[in-house]
């Protein structure tokens, strides 16, 4: 029972990508008929067929269309993202350079011995050295943090 009204549904749906012209006229008993071959001696008129009755070839070119949109935007949003953990991992990198710069002027302005390496040796840095080392740092961090 099921086979038979699926080949008439596939063949019904056929018709149109088949058929090139349909032609539509009243029979002897006012019935509207159509068929692709009009009878003899009857006033039939040829209907234009549409390109795609079922919208397959629109719906195609849709679905092409909204994935391509869909794939820009994504490409879009990975782009911002990046962008984005780029511009934090600067911010990130800026902000504990300036903190190294505030603690290391602390350590200055606290007073007490400080020592650096020099040529491998252990050498104490000088009261006029600490001085040019704190004004150094305070220029840094006025001209580069907020």
């Amino acid at each position: 029972m099921m086979r038979p009204l699926l080949v008439a549904a596939s063949l019904l749906l056929a018709i149109p990508a088949i058929a090139s012209e349909i032609y539509t006229w009243k029979d002897k008993n006012g019935q509207v008929q159509y068929s692709d071959t009009p009878p003899p001696g009857v006033d039939a008129r040829p209907i234009k067929a549409q390109p795609s009755s079922l919208g397959v070839g629109n719906e195609t070119k849709a679905l092409q269309e909204k994935e391509r949109s869909f794939d820009e935007r994504q490409k879009a949003r990975n782009e911002a993202a990046k962008k984005s953990a780029d511009e934090t991992a600067v911010t990130a990198a800026e902000k504990q350079r300036c903190d190294d710069m505030r603690t290391r002027l602390q350590n200055f302005q606290i007073g007490g011995r400080i020592a650096k390496i020099q040529d491998g040796e252990r050498v104490i840095i000088g009261d006029e050295e600490r001085q040019a080392e704190t004004e150094k740092l305070k220029a840094a961090i006025a001209k580069d943090c907020r």
